[in-house]
């Protein structure tokens, strides 16, 4: 049996949820049973982060702890405390884009199976909440990978490789309806929040009881509709469109928040890769150069906007920006862009 879970890797929730997981676990195989394999995918709570870190906002932070009482959030940090032996601290110190993490977490999986993937969440956990440490930082990433027997995460990092694979997963999550995190999924069945160890315990049965009683088959079905009430839903929604070869969808979707937010580094690439998708070239152009503007070291924008200008067969133009995306990012996509306009 596998679990499939979505979880965030600066969500309070996710990292409790994850020891509760590995306690529902144990309490299974002293069951005599067989241990699942936990397979993790990408959900970024909050997906207009920055790619390059900044202070966490306390005052933010306060608020959102606001949601929980206090009784509720001592008990949370009583818990992890337990779990993490002497000298825990919390230090949540970063807001910072976890699109890089959740790569390194799918080229563990690529390279080292479901334990290795779990044991890089757990330093990558680690790293943010005990060491206050940035998730952005390529250096942080690898010092967490290397420290969980992932020995070739600098250099994997450094390739770009596993961005496709986080987007896919990210829209897959949407589209059986994650819409909180953590969230596991077994076959049919899915269980959101940090559950106790006793109920994930029970998800874990009834999911069993599921598999014995369906007929052959994986019996996969959605798991609700997903909404867009708020600006980080429908960021997501569109996202899901985008990779569904949808573009004019996700435009309209993003389209009631594009006043409020359409400053946003994130929402404007979102945006301009639906541009782009949907082939209105001129107006992919004039949003990626916003974006370079603002943020000059921002690559894979600049390899959108050489992409953009190759398009429009303005190839010296197109050069330039692959140049930089290349020297910003030796991803293999930048290099084969940059080769195909004779850079």
């Amino acid at each position: 049996m596998h679990i499939n879970a979505w979880a965030d890797l600066t969500c309070p929730w996710c990292c409790l949820g994850r020891h509760r997981l590995q306690r529902a676990l144990e309490l299974w195989e002293a069951d005599g049973r067989e241990r699942p394999e936990v397979i993790w995918h990408p959900y970024q709570v909050d997906p207009m982060a920055p790619r390059i870190a900044v202070p966490r906002d306390e005052e933010a932070a306060r608020r959102r702890e606001e949601l929980h009482s206090a009784e509720t959030r001592a008990a949370f940090l009583a818990e992890l405390a337990e779990a993490e032996g002497p000298g825990f601290a919390w230090r949540p110190r970063w807001r910072v884009s976890t699109f890089d993490a959740h790569r390194l977490e799918a080229l563990a999986r690529r390279h080292g199976g479901n334990a290795l993937q779990d044991a890089v969440k757990s330093e990558l956990l680690r790293a943010h909440f005990v060491r206050g440490e940035n998730l952005g930082d390529h250096a942080v990433l690898a010092a967490a990978a290397e420290a969980a027997g992932f020995r070739h995460a600098r250099e994997a990092l450094a390739t770009g490789e596993g961005g496709a694979q986080v987007r896919a997963e990210s829209a897959r999550g949407a589209t059986v309806g994650v819409t909180a995190v953590p969230t596991f999924v077994v076959g049919r069945r899915a269980l959101a929040g940090a559950q106790d160890p006793e109920a994930i315990l029970d998800f874990l049965r009834q999911a069993a009881d599921d598999r014995r009683s369906d007929p052959p088959g994986d019996g996969a079905q959605p798991l609700g509709t997903v909404q867009a009430p708020d600006p980080v839903s429908a960021y997501r929604e569109a996202g899901r469109l985008l990779e569904a070869r949808e573009p004019l969808e996700a435009l309209r979707v993003l389209q009631p928040w594009s006043g409020e937010f359409g400053g946003d580094s994130a929402v404007l690439l979102l945006t301009a890769r639906c541009y782009f998708a949907s082939a209105q070239l001129g107006r992919a152009e004039e949003v990626l150069r916003r974006i370079v503007e603002a943020n000059p070291t921002d690559d894979y924008a600049r390899f959108m906007l050489g992409r953009c200008l190759q398009r429009q067969t303005r190839r010296e133009e197109a050069r330039v920006h692959l140049r930089i995306a290349v020297s910003l990012n030796p991803s293999p996509d930048y290099a084969d862009a940059l080769a195909r306009v004779g850079g």
